[in-house]
């Protein structure tokens, strides 16, 4: 595939999932190969973004996510790590301060100031 990015494999929780570099969506989506992508588009000072994931019955998982562009921030994970109606938010370092910040493009929230959670479109019967 030409146009297509591969995501390192770190100890089998990112998935090396293939995602075409046009066209790409914001927010986390379920791709054809059973992982989860999250994309966020921040502000160019930003120095580093953590993925924060609270499974169902788990306790919360973080991730670092990878630096597509100086705005664009992206992370792909398979998805027996986590599944639908999860919660998840960013921890967002910007200007040395760490805040936290629910996904602006997810499908789903629990509220305003709360997190937001996984939809997987996939489940419905069309």
């Amino acid at each position: 595939m030409d146009n297509s990015n591969y995501i390192k494999n770190i100890n089998n929780k990112i998935s090396p999932c293939i995602f075409n570099t046009a066209g790409k969506q914001f927010g986390a989506y379920f791709l054809p190969d059973k992982s989860i992508m999250f994309r966020l588009l921040t502000f160019r000072d930003v120095t580093n973004v953590i993925l924060e994931i609270k499974p169902k019955n788990k306790p919360i998982q973080k991730y670092d996510m990878i630096q597509e562009s100086a705005f664009i921030w992206y992370l792909c994970i398979k998805e027996d790590t986590i599944s639908n109606g999860d919660r998840y938010r960013f921890l967002i370092d910007y200007k040395n301060e760490l805040t936290s910040v629910k996904d602006p493009c997810s499908m789903w929230q629990d509220g305003y100031f709360k997190w937001s959670r996984l939809y997987n479109h996939n489940l419905f019967n069309w």
